[in-house]
């Protein structure tokens, strides 16, 4: 091919003139050799037109010369005689014109080159060119032309561009994602890695040998089974290879591998080749072992707490919850919310719209915690009082992804509130009632002792016994309702005394018919041979007439009153916390409208009532809760709203070895006497009507202002002293301390305290541990009268002496 010689390179057609000098056999000759040339001529410029690549012929200078049928194509020309007129190095691009000018040197100096430029055609068709040079010389070696065979390879260089911005891709990918690629030829078991891969192994690429076995030693000994038959099976079934395994690597470090792969195979169906990808998930394993031991902590952490814990997904919109919740509020299986916000219509219809609201604007507004208290409805249909606290978790952006949070009972807690509140109450009253007792106590009982007086000082036809009755009920009214006050508080003076209960009822009942009116049938349920109860009997009395008035006033169209009695033994674990043993039970049941859900916790509060003005004091309900808790029982109460209300008085039974006592009626005749009398009160007109009442009785009376001018007059008093009435609480020297120094005197001196203190008052003062009689203000005369003659007939301490509170 290099010594061939183009014939218009080697041949030139004879002119006329020449032609004319020749002989004609010679013309004859060289017409048939022109003839023979022009025939090689058509029959090579045939076999340059078949070939499919562009071949021409160039001066050394780089002028076409000759160009095939394909390079007029490529070259967009028309003719030849187009495509030889135009330059060559024109239309190849700007920027590749002084490496192909190279190229032309370099094969004019006799080499063999190889160049890719871009050219563009006549019509402006750009082309990707790959040409290959080759010099053309003559007999003597000589360099005479350039032969160019170029070939488009525009399709090939976009395929290699895209080829190459995959690669880059994927080496970016394998990078970023911190992953690499492998593949391993099965027919020579030569194993490739990338350059990520062997990045991942802790290696240098040329510290891969590229065997299967060289990989299969940096895997740790105990994943090795695991991964060879993974391996196996994915060759075996031709599905996807995926396995995790830890690596060792050269500086002593373990690490963790993902590995994805495939087989692929040829037409036979032989697996030939495995390719695949491999991620160092490290970080992530010693994420997911911190998050297990997380959850384990937190499972350990939800079985320990009595909180129902809950773990919200806000990606997800999952909501799971711990055992907790279905034991505060009874749910299960299904009934549990399963999604974020399902439990918003458990909530209490009052609390919803704040408690979601606030949490959403928590989570949007960049909030870390959260808490709210509210109700939450159970399965039981009661609603609980819960605290619920929570945690947003966010991203690095700040978007919130998750919540967790616990909610707490706070039922049982909000019910000893409400228990501590209203103690609180009974305290406050208790103290405002104590606080005025003493005063108003000996004002009742002056008031009510000289207007006693002054009715038996008047006759019967008189109209002033009208006004000093009227002032007389007063006085008692306003008596009662200090008793009220106190019993509400607890700090009533309670004089108790062992009761037959079925006695007292029976002894009240025409009592209670005259009360409840005719229109109420009246039904007594006294259980049989009960034990005896030791409390005060007036309160017992007051409380059954309360509760019988109450039940009254729910049946305004009549119906039906029951009260029964009965006996029930409470074992150690009870519900009221109380000493185990005997106790009685008292019960007072009626038919009427009942008490309405929305005012039951309220039926106890001081002053509150629903009847009208004038018809309550709203003091009737609290004062039985105080006598009740008072006496150490307790007061229970069932209600239906249409079907009546049920109360239940439990009282302690009283110790068996204590024997009933026998109460004086009221209205009995006060036998009076001749016995002198020690009488200490610090309040003047106290003092004046108690001394008056008492020598009225033909007792002979000796009065002191106070404890030291007591001591004085019992030293100096020329007749033995019986019986000392004193105040308890009066200055310079107490009740209790002046019957201290008299007993050390006269060891069996009888004694009876009078006070208007409440009994935490006289407890403060020493009361508990004298020995004697009690009588509370306010008193009448009569009641003093009466009292003293008890004591004064006792052979001792009487029984009821002091007062409950202080014994």
């Amino acid at each position: 091919m290099s010594r061939w010689r183009p014939a218009m390179e080697s041949a030139r057609l004879a002119t006329k003139e020449e032609l004319d000098l020749l002989p004609e056999s010679l013309v004859a000759l060289l017409a048939d050799r022109l003839r023979e040339l022009r025939d090689n001529e058509t029959r090579m410029q045939t076999v340059w037109d078949t070939i499919p690549d562009c071949v021409k012929t160039l001066s050394l200078d780089g002028r076409l010369q000759h160009i095939n049928a394909a390079g007029l194509r490529l070259m967009e020309a028309e003719s030849r005689e187009a495509a030889l007129n135009a330059s060559v190095m024109s239309l190849i691009q700007a920027d590749d014109r002084p490496r192909v000018a190279d190229v032309f040197r370099r094969v004019a100096q006799g080499e063999t080159c190889q160049i890719r430029f871009r050219m563009t055609g006549l019509k402006g068709t750009p082309r990707w060119m790959e040409m290959t040079a080759v010099p053309l010389r003559d007999e003597d070696e000589q360099t005479t032309a350039i032969l160019s065979i170029c070939r488009e390879v525009t399709d090939q260089v976009r395929s290699e561009a895209s080829l190459r911005q995959t690669l880059k891709l994927l080496l970016n990918a394998e990078r970023i994602g911190n992953m690499g690629s492998w593949s391993m030829d099965l027919l020579t078991n030569r194993l490739e890695w990338s350059e990520e891969t062997c990045r991942l192994f802790g290696i240098r690429k040329e510290d891969f040998s590229g065997t299967f076995e060289d990989f299969y030693a940096r895997v740790l000994p105990e994943d090795r089974p695991k991964l060879s038959e993974t391996i196996q099976r994915s060759d075996a079934t031709g599905g996807l290879l995926e396995v995790e395994y830890r690596i060792r690597r050269p500086d002593g470090t373990i690490r963790w591998m993902h590995e994805r792969g495939e087989v692929e195979r040829d037409d036979a169906g032989r697996p030939i080749r495995r390719l695949g990808m491999v991620m160092d998930i490290t970080e992530r394993k010693t994420a997911e072992e911190a998050l297990r031991s997380s959850e384990e902590r937190f499972r350990l952490l939800s079985r320990a707490t009595n909180d129902a814990v809950w773990d919200w997904d806000l990606l997800t919109n999952e909501l799971t919850w711990n055992d907790g919740y279905t034991a505060i509020f009874g749910y299960a299986g299904e009934e549990i919310p399963q999604v974020g916000g399902a439990c918003v219509r458990l909530i209490h219809p009052e609390d919803g719209e704040r408690v979601w609201g606030s949490l959403c604007a928590t989570i949007q507004q960049g909030g870390h915690s959260w808490n709210a208290e509210y109700r939450f409805l159970r399965k039981d249909g009661k609603y609980a009082y819960v605290v619920n606290r929570a945690y947003i978790l966010r991203d690095n952006q700040g978007r919130a992804v998750r919540v967790v949070g616990g909610i707490t009972d706070l039922t049982e807690r909000k019910n000893l509130e409400e228990q501590l509140l209203h103690s609180q109450k009974l305290e406050a009253i208790g103290r405002l009632a104590g606080g005025v007792a003493h005063d108003f106590n000996n004002l009742l009982t002056v008031i009510s002792g000289y207007t006693e007086v002054l009715l038996n000082m008047t006759p019967l036809g008189d109209a002033k016994r009208s006004l000093l009755t009227d002032i007389q009920r007063a006085a008692e009214r306003a008596a009662s309702l200090t008793r009220q006050l106190l019993a509400f508080g607890r700090k009533q003076l309670l004089m108790p005394q062992v009761l037959d209960l079925n006695a007292t009822i029976a002894g009240i009942e025409s009592l209670i018919k005259r009360l409840v009116g005719e229109d109420v049938v009246l039904s007594l349920a006294l259980a049989p041979n009960l034990d005896a109860v030791r409390v005060d009997a007036g309160q017992l009395e007051q409380a059954i007439l309360n509760l019988a008035v109450n039940a009254r006033d729910a049946m305004p169209h009549g119906g039906r009153l029951t009260i029964s009695t009965g006996a029930i033994d409470l074992a150690e674990d009870n519900r009221y916390h109380a000493p185990p043993g005997r106790y009685l039970t008292l019960t007072i049941a009626d038919t009427g409208s009942g008490i309405p859900a929305a005012i039951r916790d309220r039926i106890f509060e001081p002053f509150f009532t629903t009847k009208g003005p004038g018809r309550g004091t709203g003091l009737g309900l609290p004062m039985v809760f105080g006598f009740v808790k008072q006496s150490g029982g307790f007061l229970d109460f069932v209600s239906e709203e249409g079907q009546g209300t049920q109360f239940t008085i439990t009282l302690p039974a009283a110790p068996p070895d204590e024997t009933q006592q026998r109460v004086l009626p009221n209205d009995a005749v006060v036998k009076g006497g001749n016995e002198t009398i020690l009488l200490v009160e610090d309040e003047d007109d106290v003092r004046r009507i108690s001394q008056l009442t008492l020598e009225a009785q033909g007792y002979c009376v000796l009065s002191a202002r106070d404890g030291v001018e007591a001591l004085r007059v019992f030293a100096d008093s020329p007749r033995p002293i019986q019986l000392v009435v004193t105040d308890v609480v009066m200055p310079n020297m107490n009740g209790r301390q002046l019957v201290n120094h008299l007993r050390r005197q006269v060891p069996h001196l009888k004694v009876l305290f009078v006070s208007g203190y409440t009994d935490d008052q006289l407890s403060r003062h020493g009361l508990a541990e004298a020995r004697g009689a009690f009588l509370a203000k306010p008193f009448l005369p009569l009641d003093l009268a009466r009292k003293v003659r008890e004591v004064l007939d006792e052979t001792d301490v009487p029984a009821g002496g002091v007062p409950y509170g202080v014994d």
